[in-house]
């Protein structure tokens, strides 16, 4: 009876033991992992959407992000941004964007203004297999290549 009881006691020690150490020393939680950047836009129409979307919610970074490395070069994120917010949003029709070919490997992409019969032009190239908006002078609204 005695040996029963000491075993029991021994038992319920234990539990305790383990009890404690689970509730001091919780189990490490897994990092984690990173968020996955976007899909690359594939085509220049796509490229074109997806810089009005990021200047329509005021997402400049990623705005700046589809700029051609010429520009980014010459200008910091902070600087565009900047320019962003002195410029005047157009009410553009981003799903009735057209692409146009142009000259020596460039693609120039219509998007008309929602009221108004006229469009802004975004012309685009190539760089690293990616589709850059060139940008030089002018608004972040209505680039001049």
């Amino acid at each position: 009876m005695r040996r029963t009881r000491l075993c029991i006691f021994l038992v319920l020690v234990a539990v305790a033991a383990v009890v404690w150490v689970v509730l001091r020393y919780p189990a490490a939680k897994p990092p984690s992992p990173p968020p996955s950047p976007p899909p690359a836009p594939a085509s220049p129409k796509q490229v074109v959407q997806s810089y009005l979307t990021a200047m329509e919610r005021e997402d400049y970074p990623a705005a700046y992000e589809l700029l051609s490395g010429e520009y980014r070069k010459a200008h910091a994120v902070d600087e565009f941004a900047a320019l962003c917010k002195e410029s005047g949003a157009p009410a553009l029709d981003t799903a009735a964007g057209v692409e146009q070919p142009a000259e020596a490997g460039r693609v120039v992409v219509m998007v008309p203004m929602v009221e108004d019969p006229a469009a802004a032009s975004f012309t685009l190239v190539q760089e690293d297999g990616r589709w850059r908006i060139l940008f030089r002078t002018g608004s972040p609204w209505f680039p001049y290549p």
